[in-house]
């Protein structure tokens, strides 16, 4: 082979290298890490260029438009956000961490990335945090208990609060009941009596939006939905501000995050779960104390350039509880989380009802209304499809090979929701937003965690008449200056009454993000209204 030939072919295949790279960098977040060649995941996705790796690379685009390709990015994600946080640049991966030290039981105390998000707590209050890097506060709400003052950080980011005190009643510290489910004023309860907790976390992208553009007040976010770029979420691309001027609010893309925990009184337990130290106060304890928690469950929600609906991803601890089929086939684990195999009817509370929603005490009922004590006997109802299914078996082959002690090796994919017909949001839009065709693995869009939708598992939700997150969240509203927000009234009333409000009012969206309507000072008195369902506007 001649010299020109020979150059022609070096230049073609540096070219065709050079755009291969181009092609991965416009699809993954690069971070720093210790790892040089990251352990690869052995499945196909479905997308050129994609494969899920074990290492901090954030996706930050749809790598392909169909389940499979969507699935491995959502487990991209999941790895991602679970690596350990770098202790002086809350949500960014530490940099000397290694793939081997992934889950690894020796560090589960320690913050992963996504716990170094910003607490909604933090953002929406009287005097909303304005630095990133600033510690997490306690609750306005704790300040009433006597030990507070020895009450101490419980991480390099400051207090990881989780509370039962319903916020409603708080006055301004206005953020979601943490033991009440979406749209149900239900809580769960597992075997072994503890309370289920939930929190709220926002990437720096979206604090960055919120902050940067002083939505933290109702009239703010009134004015930014009815500007010229309305009220839309950073995607990580060609960003603006309300005023459709160009921003940076960061490369990621909006992500928001809802976890699930339950305290773990058998330290047995620790090395099959993501822990954490939490604050938490339950409705029975008189005072916040500090509990060793196990992450049972975790929504991932992403808002990308190419998906504008964001993509909706779920994950739960194995754990957790198993299926009708299970059940039939005798095919069960030593223990679940959530269901007892041999629940006594005879003695249970619930009489071993499957996904028996407990009924909550109104303002002064004494009797007829459920304690929280009461483990709930839970069932997943809809399986969890074959596409997630093949790729969890693959995922955790990879994990146990690099160590087989990670406890991530115990957390599946239960599945993902994305748009097939991304649009964006126009300025003054308002609710229900447009729900761009959603896609999923599960009929119906049926997609739900056992541990934040356990009594909404086969729910359909109006306007879009199908299941999972996005249907609800296509009717979250900007906060309301002088109303009770949507997403108060729904979790102590009916979705009927959500439905009922934005047909009347039409309120002006908030992206898909009930976030936004916390953003609003609740009086005290408010309580007792809250325990009226389908009360009046």
């Amino acid at each position: 082979m001649g010299k020109r030939n020979v150059d022609f072919w070096t230049t073609r295949l540096v070219s065709v290298y050079l755009v291969c790279c181009l092609l991965l960098s416009s699809i993954f977040t690069p971070q720093a890490y210790a790892q040089t060649t990251p352990p690869v995941v052995n499945f196909n996705c479905n997308a050129v260029g994609f494969k899920v790796q074990i290492a901090p690379i954030n996706p930050t685009q749809i790598p392909a438009f169909s389940q499979s390709a969507v699935n491995c990015m959502a487990w991209q994600t999941f790895i991602a956000l679970n690596w350990k946080a770098n202790p002086q640049n809350p949500g960014q991966p530490d940099p000397t961490a290694t793939a081997e030290q992934f889950g690894d039981p020796a560090d589960s105390t320690d913050p992963v990335v996504w716990e170094s998000y910003k607490d909604v707590s933090d953002v929406f209050r009287p005097n909303p945090v304005k630095s990133w890097k600033s510690p997490q506060l306690l609750p306005e709400s704790f300040r009433q208990f006597k030990n507070i003052a020895d009450l101490t950080p419980t991480s390099n980011f400051g207090f990881k609060p989780l509370t039962a005190t319903s916020k409603f009643a708080d006055g301004p510290d206005f953020i979601l009941d943490e033991t009440t489910q979406a749209f149900t004023n239900s809580w769960l309860t597992a075997q072994n009596q503890s309370l289920t907790f939930y929190e709220i976390r926002l990437n720096q992208d979206e604090y960055e939006y919120i902050t940067q553009n002083n939505l933290t007040s109702p009239q703010a976010q009134q004015s930014c939905a009815t500007g010229n770029a309305g009220l839309n979420l950073p995607s990580g691309s060609a960003d603006s501000d309300c005023a459709n001027n160009s921003a940076n609010y960061g490369s990621d893309g909006a992500i928001e995050i809802k976890a699930a925990w339950v305290e773990l009184k058998d330290s047995s337990l620790y090395p099959k779960y993501k822990i954490s130290q939490a604050i938490i106060k339950g409705p029975n304890d008189p005072e916040p104390r500090q509990a060793t928690m196990g992450l049972v469950g975790l929504h991932i929600i992403h808002k990308v350039s190419n998906g504008k609906q964001f993509v909706w991803a779920t994950f739960e601890h194995v754990d957790n509880a198993p299926t009708p089929n299970d059940i039939n086939n005798g095919n069960l684990k030593p223990s679940y989380t959530y269901y007892n195999h041999a629940c006594d009817p005879q003695t249970d509370r619930y009489q071993c009802k499957f996904n028996y929603q407990p009924q909550p005490c109104n303002a002064g009922q004494q009797s007829g209304c459920d304690p929280y004590t009461a483990p709930v006997q839970v069932v997943r109802l809809n399986p969890i499809p074959s596409p997630s299914a093949s790729l969890n078996r693959a995922v955790w082959s990879t994990i146990t090979q690099v160590n087989p002690d990670s406890v991530f090796q115990n957390y599946q994919l239960i599945d993902t929701i994305w748009p097939n017909a991304s649009s964006p949001i126009p300025p003054g839009a308002t609710t229900p937003l447009n729900d761009g065709n959603p896609q999923s693995g599960t009929p119906n869009n049926y997609v739900a965690n056992t541990t934040m939708e356990t009594y909404l598992q086969q729910t359909v939700i109006p306007p879009t008449n199908q299941g999972g997150c996005l249907s609800c969240h296509v009717l979250a509203p900007i906060a309301s200056p002088t109303k009770l927000g949507t997403k108060a009234r729904v979790l102590l009333s009916l979705p009927k009454e959500t439905l009922r409000q934005t047909q009347s009012n039409a309120p002006l969206a908030s992206d898909y993000s009930f976030v936004f309507s916390q953003a609003q000072a609740i009086a005290k008195n408010i309580q007792p209204k809250l325990q009226e369902v389908g009360s009046s506007n």
